[in-house]
């Protein structure tokens, strides 16, 4: 992917400019919400701006990767990834661990040039730095298992299409991607806490805004390696059974 980015130079600038684009945008909107017409009080406009930019920086390369089973399946060149020496679960896992690594050279920059231009709160500690980025790793497997889902629903009905705009839309929603979630009344949060959605997003901003590492933190880290692990099972079962319905006999 570095590869391909170096080679297009128009990617990284349109990344670039989309990203600069939404964190002004957002953080223009909620110091309007928070300060008002006269700017008397900006009580957690700051918080706010922290929390939507973060976001922003944490998606700003999601759909960068190109390859995927839909497209596969279209294109009729699905067989060749079973029939290669790496397997396909382990060709994706690794192909997306270099799309995060590839998402860190954005965001962690990213964040720090922030920090710099007074733009979002720096870290309490960082020890609170350091939980925060393994609950963005850790919300990343989760993301990914779940979109792992997604893409093996297409050996059953050929194309996710539908599913997958349905899907974006509540994980946005119920992720922090639009809107941070303590703005939702608590039945609303409550229910949004059952769901592994607010893993992927919330947790690593709302650690990273934190004042310290208590023991509520550590029960979300834990519930994000049960679902990273729970439905990482489901997807290996699901694996197996799309691999059967793929024919790869001859010579």
């Amino acid at each position: 992917m570095t590869t391909t980015e170096t080679r297009f130079p128009s990617r990284i600038a349109a990344t670039a400019f989309s990203a600069v684009l939404q964190i002004a945008v957002l953080s223009t909107l909620w110091t309007a919400v928070y300060c008002g017409a006269d700017g008397a009080s900006c009580d957690g406009a700051e918080q706010a701006r922290t929390y939507s930019a973060l976001a922003v920086l944490t998606l700003c390369t999601r759909g960068a990767a190109r390859d995927s089973v839909r497209s596969k399946i279209r294109e009729g060149t699905l067989v060749f990834w079973f029939v290669r020496p790496m397997a396909p679960p382990r060709y994706l896992a690794l192909r997306t661990m270099g799309g995060f690594a590839y998402n860190l050279m954005w965001l962690v920059p990213g964040a720090a040039l922030l920090v710099l231009c007074g733009v979002i709160s720096p870290p309490a500690s960082w020890q609170v730095l350091v939980v925060a980025l393994w609950c963005l790793a850790m919300g990343q497997v989760v993301a990914y298992q779940l979109g792992m889902l997604l893409e093996l629903l297409c050996f059953w009905t050929i194309s996710n299409y539908g599913i997958t705009r349905t899907y974006f839309f509540f994980q946005d929603l119920l992720s922090g991607a639009v809107i941070p979630l303590w703005l939702f009344s608590e039945s609303v949060q409550d229910a949004v806490r059952v769901l592994p959605f607010h893993l992927t997003v919330d947790l690593p901003i709302v650690v990273y805004q934190s004042e310290g590492i208590d023991m509520q933190t550590a029960h979300m880290a834990l519930s994000q390696l049960a679902w990273a692990v729970g439905i990482g099972c489901l997807t290996r079962f699901l694996w197996v059974r799309a691999a059967r319905r793929v024919p790869t006999d001859g010579g």
